[in-house]
Parts: C-alpha cells; sequence; structure tokens
C-alpha cells in the first residue's frame, strides 16, 4: 500500500530538538507516500518485532478522495522503510 524508500534513501528527521534524531519513537509524527500522494501519520506506535502504527491527519496534495482506499483517522502499519520524513511534535 505504501511506497518504499530506495535503498540511497534517508530519512528526514524534522524538528527542534539541537541535535537531530536518529530514529522513529512512539508519539512521532511521519510522513508516508502512497503513489503521488504524501500521507501524514500521527502518534506513532511500536509494533513488535519490527514496525510501527498510526493515525492518518491528512494528505498533501489534499484530494477530494483519499487515495488507495485511505481515510482520516484510519491506523494503518508500516515499516521504516516507508517512511519519508519523521518529527517530534512540540
Amino acid at each position: 500500500m505504501f511506497t518504499e524508500r530506495s535503498a540511497n534513501q534517508n530519512i528526514f528527521y524534522v524538528g527542534s530538538q539541537q541535535l537531530p534524531k536518529r530514529e522513529i519513537a512512539p508519539g512521532d509524527s511521519v510522513t508516508l507516500k502512497a503513489g503521488g500522494t504524501l500521507v501524514q501519520i500521527r502518534n506513532v506506535r511500536l509494533l513488535q518485532p519490527y514496525g510501527f502504527s498510526g493515525e492518518i491527519y491528512g494528505f498533501e496534495p489534499a484530494l477530494p478522495e483519499s487515495p488507495a482506499g485511505l481515510t482520516i483517522g484510519q491506523r494503518v502499519e508500516f515499516s521504516e522503510r516507508q517512511v519519508y520524513s519523521c518529527g517530534r511534535p512540540a
């Protein structure tokens, strides 16, 4: 469902921390891709052994219909390879 980053792409970490973080943590917000649409996810949770879940809160560009059957408020599961950016809410 979500697009994986290529092997030479890194996650873009954003936030107000003095030193940039280099991990996805519970409570973070991330951006995934579904086709040509960015899918914004918040309230990230860790799943065992490897993976994450979170709640969709937006699409970019904003679309009248959600891509691939995704909806605002839906909880989805994803892997680290599918994360394009990550930030920690202030």
